[in-house]
């Protein structure tokens, strides 16, 4: 056909016999294409491959070459078909496995995970550390809500559903109580309408939160204890003053008096009052332990007093 002889570089109606058609084929390409050809003749099979060509005027190309067995009466008597100049859709084609290469080479470099997907759900693109968090394999272009259907009625979802609707990134945490995982997203609109899925695996950060609050409690709590001992202390040092002020000051009064007295009777009568003070001073100082010792017993039973 005309269109045949275009892709070929060739003068329209220029007479081409099967061995100059088989010869713009490369090497390679053409003993796959003979190698087709034999077995659609010998045992009717058709073909469909995308092979390269060199035209005539030495320009490279991607052909689809497809080919059916032709019967007459049972009987095949040719074999016909077309070819398609596939270059432009071979080279787009070519660039997108790059690209997707290159993204995959990139994100699989960053320390979060990374999805790619429509509004629908279905996976277009899944970096390795997604894959390590969710812990399995994905099949690109499945769907994350079949897949995953606990994220149906969760946060997740009706970030996602904000998302699409006023077109603004949205940021929030999860936890999943199964995996005992905490996980931040970030949920991007993309121009060609897909949705852009950040994740990272925050839960040694969470725990450590958790520890750290868990840590200031006991700390305030410490502080709060000595803060209480340290007025324990101030009032035990007040009322030791003045509890044992006054016997300590008839002590020595005593003893002066004792020291002074001239007889031995007078005398014999200072030493009864001074064992009278003594007992007492003993008495308060026993009083004082029992306070020291109820104060440290934190869990003693009370009960409010009119």
């Amino acid at each position: 056909s005309y269109e045949s002889y275009k892709i070929h570089d060739c003068e329209p109606d220029m007479p081409i016999s099967y061995e100059m058609a088989m010869n713009f084929y490369t090497p390679e390409a053409r003993s796959i294409l003979e190698g087709m050809v034999k077995l659609c003749i010998e045992n009717g099979k058709p073909f469909d491959a995308q092979l390269t060509l060199i035209s005539a005027k030495q320009q490279t190309k991607r052909v689809r070459s497809i080919g059916q067995p032709g019967y007459n009466n049972g009987q095949l008597v040719r074999v016909f078909g077309v070819v398609q100049d596939v270059t432009e859709q071979s080279e787009i084609r070519e660039a997108l496995t790059r690209n997707t290469e290159l993204m995959r080479l990139f994100f699989d470099t960053v320390d979060m995970g990374y999805a790619a997907m429509e509004k629908d759900g279905k996976l277009n693109f899944l970096n390795q550390m997604a894959e390590k968090m969710i812990g399995r394999k994905v099949q690109m272009g499945s769907n994350i809500f079949e897949v995953f259907p606990r994220l149906s009625g969760t946060v997740f979802h009706a970030r996602l559903q904000e998302c699409i609707r006023q077109r603004l990134s949205q940021s929030f945490g999860i936890y999943f109580a199964i995996q005992d995982k905490w996980y931040d997203f970030l949920l991007t609109p993309m121009q060609d309408g897909g949705i852009s899925v950040f994740m990272r695996d925050i839960t040694e950060s969470r725990k450590m939160q958790k520890d750290l609050r868990k840590a200031n409690d006991q700390l305030s709590n410490l502080n709060k204890n000595l803060v209480n001992q340290n007025k324990q202390l101030e009032d035990f040092a007040h009322i030791t003053s003045h509890n044992l002020r006054a016997p300590i000051a008839n002590l020595r009064a005593l003893m002066l008096m004792h020291n002074e007295a001239t007889s031995q009777q007078e005398r014999e009568l200072y030493l009864g009052m001074l064992h009278e003070v003594i007992k007492k001073i003993d008495e308060t100082l026993n009083d004082l332990v029992e306070v020291v010792q109820i104060r440290k017993d934190v869990n003693v039973e009370k009960e409010k007093l009119l």
